[in-house]
C-alpha cells in the first residue's frame, strides 16, 4: 500500500511542533491541550516557521502564551472597536484627536498588521518613517497660497471686527481700497516631532489595552521618551506685561487676559464661566463646565477636561475688583450670562480669542514675546509659585488633580487655595491697584 504524503516534516522528536510544507510556503503548528494551535499565517522558510514555533514554546515556559488567534484582528479593526468602546470615559475632544492621530500617523501604516504581529521593530521602523515625513512636511509648507475671507483679512491687518455677523461697511471697503488681497498662509514652523509624539502616546495606550485583554503578551511601544518632545522654554508673561496685554484688547475682553493669568483656567473653562459661577464676597470663582468645539460643528457646553478640573478658584483681591466692574459693565443680569462672550452674548471661540490676544501683543510692542492664550496658564501657575505655594497647591488651583484626590483633600484645598489668593494680593496686589 502506497502512503499518501502529507506534507509534514521529519522531525526530531523532542522538536516543539510541526512544520507542513504547503506549495511554496511552510506552516507551523503544534498541539495543546487536545487541540491543534496553528499559525495565523504561512512562512517562505522552513527556518521562519520553525523560529514561530520557538518563540511559542518559550512563552508557554515563561506563563505569557496567548493563543495567536485570539490576536488576529487587525490594528485598524481594533482601533475601531477601541475607540467605540472608549467614547464614554474620554472627552469629545479628546476622542477626536485621538481619532485624528490614529487615522493620520498610524492607521496609514500599521493599520492592516495583525495585533500579534505588531514587534517593538515594527513600532521603531513605523516612528522612524513618521519623522521622517514630518520633517519633510514642514520643510516644504513654510508657505502655502490660501484664499481666505474679508473677516479673516481685517483681523490679519489688525482692524476691528466682530468675529460673526455682518461686516460693516468700512470693512468691505478698507479691504477693496488695499486690492482685495488674499493672505498667505504660513504653517507652523518645527519638524513635526510633537505631533509623532502624541501619534506614539495614542497607539501605545491603545495596545496596552490590548495587553491587558490579554490579546498581545505585551506592549510593543517601548522607545523610551517617545511620547513626549522637549519643546523650547518659553517666560510666562509678567503681571506688568499682563496688564499691558489686557489694556491692549477690546475693553470688554480685557478682564479675560487678567483673571486668565491669575487663576491659570484653562481657554476652555474660562469661556464657559457664568455669572452664577462668580461669588463676589467669598472671592471665588466655580470651574464645572467648559466650552467643547469640534471640527465642523458650532462650540458648545461640554464637560471640564477631567473631573479634577471641576473645582472652586480663589482670586486676589484686585482680581475680584476688575472682574466686578467687568460684570457691571458687560455681563447680562441674568445666571447664565457668559462672563465672557460675544457682543450677542453667544459663545466666544477659541480661534476668536486667540486673534485678539495675538494683535494685543502687536499693539502693546510685546509681539517678540510670541505668546498664546494658553501661556497664561503657565504665567497662573509661575505667579502661584512665586508667592510661595506648593506643588500640590497649585496642581490643584490649575485642576490637574483626580477627583479621588481632590474629594481626599476637598477641606484643605478650599483653605489652601484661599491662602494662595491671599498672598498673591499681598505680593502683587498694591502695584496692580495703583496702575
Amino acid at each position: 500500500m502506497t502512503r499518501r504524503k502529507t506534507g509534514l516534516a521529519r522531525r526530531n522528536p523532542n522538536d516543539f511542533g510541526s512544520v507542513e510544507k504547503r506549495g511554496e510556503r511552510y506552516r507551523a503548528l503544534f498541539r495543546r491541550d487536545g487541540r491543534t494551535i496553528r499559525a495565523p499565517r504561512t512562512f517562505t522558510t522552513r527556518d521562519d516557521a520553525r523560529h514561530w514555533l520557538s518563540e511559542q514554546e518559550r512563552a508557554l515556559r515563561g506563563g505569557t502564551w496567548i493563543d495567536p488567534r485570539l490576536s488576529e484582528d487587525s490594528l485598524a479593526a481594533y482601533v475601531a472597536a477601541w475607540l467605540s468602546d472608549h467614547s464614554a470615559d474620554l472627552s469629545p475632544r479628546t476622542v477626536e484627536n485621538y481619532s485624528r492621530h490614529l487615522t493620520k500617523w498610524v492607521l496609514p501604516r500599521l493599520g492592516k498588521e495583525r495585533l500579534g504581529e505588531i514587534t517593538p521593530a515594527k513600532v521603531r521602523s513605523w516612528r522612524a518613517g513618521c519623522l521622517k515625513d514630518a520633517a519633510a512636511a514642514a520643510g516644504a509648507g513654510q508657505e502655502q497660497p490660501s484664499a481666505v475671507s474679508i473677516r479673516a483679512w481685517a483681523v490679519a491687518t489688525g482692524l476691528d471686527v466682530a468675529p460673526t455677523g455682518r461686516l460693516p461697511q468700512h470693512i468691505v471697503l478698507a479691504w477693496n481700497a488695499a486690492g482685495c488681497p488674499t493672505l498667505t498662509k504660513r504653517t507652523r514652523r518645527g519638524t513635526g516631532a510633537a505631533a509623532v509624539a502624541a501619534a506614539y502616546a495614542v497607539l501605545r495606550t491603545v495596545l496596552a489595552t490590548a495587553e491587558r485583554e490579554e490579546l498581545i503578551p505585551r506592549n510593543p511601544c517601548r522607545i523610551r521618551g517617545a511620547a513626549t518632545v522637549k519643546s523650547a522654554e518659553r517666560k510666562p508673561a509678567t503681571p506688568e506685561q499682563v496688564r499691558s496685554l489686557a489694556d491692549a484688547m477690546p475693553e470688554r475682553y480685557a478682564a479675560a487676559v487678567i483673571v486668565a493669568a491669575w487663576s491659570g483656567l484653562r481657554s476652555g473653562e474660562l469661556r464657559a464661566l457664568a455669572r452664577r459661577h462668580v461669588d463676589l464676597d467669598a472671592g471665588t470663582i466655580r470651574v464645572e463646565r467648559a466650552i467643547l468645539e469640534l471640527s465642523g460643528q458650532k462650540p458648545t457646553f461640554g464637560r471640564t477636561k477631567t473631573e479634577g478640573s471641576r473645582r472652586v478658584v480663589a482670586l486676589p483681591e484686585f482680581v475680584m475688583e476688575q472682574l466686578r466692574r467687568h460684570m457691571e459693565a458687560y455681563v447680562g443680569s441674568s445666571e447664565g450670562s457668559l462672563l465672557f462672550c460675544t457682543e450677542d452674548g453667544g459663545i466666544l471661540t477659541r480661534t476668536w480669542l486667540g486673534q485678539m490676544f495675538r494683535r494685543a501683543q502687536k499693539r502693546a510692542g510685546l509681539e517678540s514675546l510670541g505668546l498664546a492664550w494658553h501661556d497664561l496658564r503657565h504665567t497662573g501657575a509661575s505667579l502661584a509659585y512665586a508667592v510661595g505655594s506648593s506643588v500640590v497647591d497649585v496642581q490643584r488651583r490649575l485642576g490637574h488633580t483626580t477627583m479621588t484626590a481632590a474629594n481626599r483633600y476637598a477641606h484643605a484645598y478650599a483653605s489652601s487655595d484661599a491662602a494662595v489668593a491671599a498672598r498673591l494680593h499681598a505680593a502683587f496686589g498694591r502695584q496692580e491697584e495703583a496702575a
